[in-house]
């Protein structure tokens, strides 16, 4: 305001010299004031083409801030159409995760129902876990002691078939020893049968000694056939035996007097002369 004032004052003076000088009238010549005046208008020329370079950067930096903003415009336009695209985008998308977790929590429901049966049976199939572990249990210790019996059967089975085979060899040393007295007499008899064919006595008792031997030999015979099946039948029956079992006394051999064989021997002088020949001589 101060600047339009002054310059609507050196107007009007412009404006009065001007009509002095279109009017012509004697003035006094006062070179001081002409002076000052020069130097003045000279002043006020500089400070015009001053206001006017002042302005003219005015109206320059006002076409930058112009130009700036109208590019800031543009720049923040595309960025709010750019925003507005990605609010629009972000809200599809938050529309189709509305609709996904809407799905989702209805699959979940059903999931739950699900999961709520499955507890309910996974709790009967526990009860049954359960049972069938006890059952498990039992049937270990049963087996355990099954085992135990089945340990203890072998035992008594290794044991019975060891006294078996003691026995079976016992029986065979029975066999041989009496194949071997059953030669033995069978030799005796041919002897006694030769000596009585060659009219030749045996010795007294002989005869009844050799029947009793044929007649034992006889019944071991048989003895042993029954031995046999007995053992046969204890073959079968392996669980009476016991792992202690001890090995029954065999009777003892009989032994019997000594008994000479061959011809009689002649007797004492004596008994010659007072027995009689067997032709009564």
């Amino acid at each position: 305001m101060a600047w339009d004032e002054k310059y609507a004052t050196l107007l009007s003076k412009l404006e009065g010299y001007q009509e002095e000088k279109d009017t012509p009238r004697k003035q006094v010549v006062d070179m001081e004031v002409d002076e000052l005046f020069r130097v003045r208008f000279k002043s006020f020329i500089e400070q015009y083409e001053l206001r006017e370079l002042h302005f003219h950067s005015l109206m320059r930096t006002k076409e930058l801030e112009v130009q700036y903003h109208q590019s800031r415009y543009e720049r923040e336009r595309k960025s709010a159409e750019a925003e507005t695209t990605k609010a629009r985008h972000l809200q599809a998308q938050v529309q189709a995760f509305t609709k996904t977790e809407t799905e989702l929590r209805t699959q979940l429901n059903v999931y739950v129902d699900k999961f709520k049966q499955v507890e309910d049976t996974l709790n009967n199939s526990n009860d049954l876990f359960l049972s069938f572990r006890k059952e498990m249990e039992d049937m270990s210790k049963k087996g355990k002691r099954l085992e135990k019996e089945n340990e203890a059967l072998k035992r008594q089975k290794e044991a019975t078939a060891a006294n078996i085979i003691r026995m079976a060899e016992e029986r065979q040393g029975w066999k041989k020893q009496l194949d071997t007295a059953q030669k033995k007499v069978d030799k005796l008899m041919s002897i006694i049968q030769q000596m009585q064919h060659q009219g030749r006595k045996g010795p007294p008792g002989l005869a009844s000694v050799m029947e009793s031997a044929y007649a034992d030999n006889q019944g071991d015979a048989e003895g042993d056939d029954e031995s046999d099946y007995s053992n046969e039948g204890d073959d079968e029956d392996l669980s009476e035996f016991d792992d202690d079992t001890e090995e029954e006394p065999q009777p003892a051999e009989k032994r019997s007097t000594p008994v000479t064989y061959g011809p009689e021997r002649p007797p004492p002088a004596s008994e010659q002369q007072t027995a009689p020949t067997p032709n009564g001589r």
